[in-house]
């Protein structure tokens, strides 16, 4: 059973300046107006110059910050209560680590198939940095026990409280009798789920195989009702010729597809949306057990169709359908109605994976708001 656990964090002195959403989420321009401030994270990890590809210099840039004081080493080990504050929605959770361990034996499960190119990049990325920057979020099912009682967490004094566009972000760091009731109440749960991080999750049972012995990965653990499925937009950017999109526009009709004008108010009726240049096409598709929507995109619609799979791309889609008139350019793209959680739960203790990059679940972390070392590498 999965053993939530205190690991050392190292926490940043001036939060609200300093952390950053995942690097990806930047174009260059934002990305260099943050390097005016030399204490952001994102001077540890961005390179200008993108042909250079070294490692070593995030690690030099990490112990930089270290030897500045600009991040502050946290010897002992924490659990930490974490509460994410918007003007409509709150968000609680615990950040600690887990063991490579669970996720390896299935303790915790994964829901999605990864690159294994990015892996391994990022597997040999790591091994040089010796950092996580930014936890990996799981989901629990079962409620917290009884016995950890948060209104007496938060009249404590906060470790950490700043605004980050517009949200503000509270840690709380557990004493030793909390730690053991969460830790005890963890031991107790059949599975935790991997919601995010599946690739930074491979890196660190590539790594722990390497060196046969555990990695403590570090985790925001949170309930079920606290997370928001969403998914990806699969698309590609490639001009696709013209006798493809008619052998593809064939391939939808024979599946059964509705063409339907991009403002018609039941697009948010279908499953599954496909655009091919102008022309919008819905599916409806049932779930079950053997199939999923993105497997049913590569197994039916692109089944004969193997140069676009390699070449589609993602993106969150988070908003609603009825604004694809204004939202692609592409000349492929497939819109994808979110899995339910009990179809992504039930997915994942049977081993049933999703491609890569099929489900978009908020809440995201933020990049540097705790960094962990690794050691033993």
């Amino acid at each position: 059973m999965p053993k939530f656990s205190p690991l050392c964090f190292d926490l940043p002195i001036n939060p609200s300046i300093q952390v950053m959403r995942s690097l990806d989420s930047y174009n260059d321009v934002e990305l260099k107006k943050f390097k005016i401030n030399k204490k952001h994270f994102s001077n540890i990890i961005y390179r200008q110059n993108k042909e250079i590809n070294k490692s070593f210099i995030v690690r030099k840039n990490w112990e930089k910050f270290i030897e500045n004081n600009w991040y502050l080493k946290k010897n002992k080990p924490s659990i930490y209560f974490y509460k994410i504050s918007k003007p409509t929605k709150q968000i609680i959770g615990f950040i600690g680590s887990l063991s490579t361990h669970d996720f390896f034996n299935n303790n915790i499960t994964m829901h999605e198939q990864t690159y294994s190119k990015r892996v391994q990049h990022m597997t040999n990325y790591i091994k040089t940095v010796k950092i996580q920057a930014e936890p990996v979020m799981v989901i629990h099912e079962s409620p917290l026990p009884v016995t950890l009682k948060l209104n007496e967490i938060e009249n404590k004094k906060c470790s950490v409280d700043f605004e980050f566009e517009e949200t503000r972000h509270q840690l709380w760091r557990l004493n030793e009798t909390q730690n053991k009731i969460l830790e005890t109440w963890s031991q107790k749960q059949n599975y935790f789920h991997l919601a995010d991080g599946h690739h930074r999750t491979e890196c660190m049972i590539n790594l722990s195989k390497e060196i046969k012995a555990d990695f403590p990965v570090s985790t925001f653990l949170v309930h079920q009702n606290q997370i928001s499925l969403n998914s990806f937009v699969w698309f590609s950017k490639n001009n696709i010729d013209i006798s493809i999109q008619l052998k593809l526009v064939d391939k939808l009709i024979e599946l059964g597809a509705i063409k339907f004008s991009n403002t018609n108010e039941s697009v948010i009726d279908f499953s599954l949306i496909v655009k091919i240049n102008n022309s919008f096409y819905g599916l409806m598709i049932q779930e079950s057990k053997k199939e999923t929507i993105p497997n049913y995109i590569n197994n039916f619609i692109l089944k004969d169709f193997n140069k676009i799979q390699k070449t589609l791309e993602y993106r969150p889609n988070l908003g609603s359908p009825k604004i694809l008139k204004t939202t692609l350019s592409e000349s492929l793209a497939f819109y994808m109605k979110p899995i339910s959680k009990q179809s992504l739960f039930n997915n994942a203790k049977n081993k049933i994976f999703l491609p890569a990059k099929s489900t978009y679940i908020s809440p995201k972390m933020l990049t540097g708001m705790v960094v962990s070392s690794l050691v033993n590498i």
